[in-house]
């Protein structure tokens, strides 16, 4: 009888043990399964460039292009096959096409609408999908015109091409100068718009492509990508948060007044916000030095006593400044880029 309990005994161990394994299985399936969906997230990417000016520009610029396109598949996480690109010139053309192993079209009026017609047409609603501007801009008549080859377009021109873009998050960056004319019209609803600079008068090159190219490819001067909000994640709202802090950096080493000041907008009201302020360093205060002749005696110089309830105490030390928490406000600039999610660069 004791040598039957036993048997039953190990037999219910056996049947429990192969349950648990099997749910311990098919949990841990369930579980690559769904990273394998995430990683197959559909993407699109259209690299735009447009005139790039003189020799050293269309250097910088060619360079821009091709480390942004080789960050697409890793960082931003768009297949190969869902990335085109339009180049500013000939010249362009004819030094990345090798580079790259795929052909290049020139950035016109008429080959950057069929581009965003194209992505019109083929990107699905469940789908994210990337437009970068690259490239020199004028303002004429309250329009920030982006030069390309032959008649040039503006910020009125690509809302309405964008108009039938049906996919879920549509993330469009603008780092031409005088590019936040670009705002108001680009906002939408599943829409997120990067601008280089604010809705006024700047008019210098812009440092952004070039930093954003860096910072993409692990490249950066001064930065590298990282948790900037501190939520466990790398998200667009860092890369962006990042790329200004490189910006930054850069200035201050060539100890120049800062002519860009990006922003950002991703609730729909068509007001950009400079969510990157919080985590730019405040410049130190500088103090006059004071004659010898002024500088009070050892002895008079005394630590203020506060009184408590009859005591006397020191005072506190001053609170040292804590990093911005992350944003949680959907109503707020920042939210929805914290939801598009990136991978780390590979040289980092």
């Amino acid at each position: 009888m004791f040598s039957r309990s036993i048997f039953l005994a190990c037999c219910l161990a056996s049947v429990s043990g192969y349950t648990d394994a099997t749910a311990t299985v098919d949990g841990l399936a369930a579980d690559a399964a769904s990273a394998v969906a995430d990683s197959a997230k559909p993407s699109w990417l259209l690299v735009v460039c447009g005139l790039p000016g003189d020799d050293a520009h269309r250097e910088r610029l060619s360079g821009a292009v091709e480390q942004i396109m080789s960050a697409a598949t890793s960082v931003l996480q768009v297949p190969a096959e869902n990335v085109t690109a339009l180049v500013g010139d000939e010249a362009m053309q004819e030094t990345l096409q090798p580079t790259l192993d795929r052909t290049l079209e020139i950035c016109t009026r008429e080959s950057l609408q069929d581009a965003v017609t194209t992505l019109c047409e083929t990107v699905p609603a469940n789908a994210d999908c990337w437009i970068i501007l690259l490239g020199h801009a004028d303002l004429y008549a309250g329009k920030s015109r982006f030069n390309v080859q032959g008649p040039d377009l503006d910020q009125t021109d690509m809302a309405a091409w964008l108009q039938p873009l049906q996919a879920k998050r549509q993330i469009v960056l603008v780092t031409m100068p005088v590019s936040g004319f670009w705002l108001k019209p680009l906002a939408g609803a599943n829409r997120i718009v990067v601008s280089a600079t604010e809705a006024d008068q700047e008019y210098t090159g812009t440092e952004m492509p070039y930093a954003l190219a860096d910072v993409l490819t692990g490249r950066g001067e001064h930065e590298k990508l990282r948790d900037a909000d501190g939520d466990g994640e790398f998200s667009l709202f860092d890369l962006y948060v990042i790329v200004n802090l490189e910006i930054h950096g850069r200035f201050k080493s060539l100890e120049r007044l800062q002519t860009e000041h990006a922003q950002l907008e991703d609730n729909g009201d068509g007001r950009g916000s400079e969510v990157q302020s919080p985590y730019i360093p405040a410049d130190p205060v500088e103090t006059e030095e004071v004659a010898a002749d002024d500088q009070p005696d050892d002895e008079d110089v005394t630590q203020e006593v506060v009184p408590v309830d009859g005591e006397q105490v020191l005072p506190t030390e001053p609170k040292s400044l804590t990093a911005p928490k992350p944003i949680t406000n959907e109503s707020m600039d920042g939210y929805r880029a914290r939801q598009v999610l990136l991978d780390e660069p590979a040289d980092q």
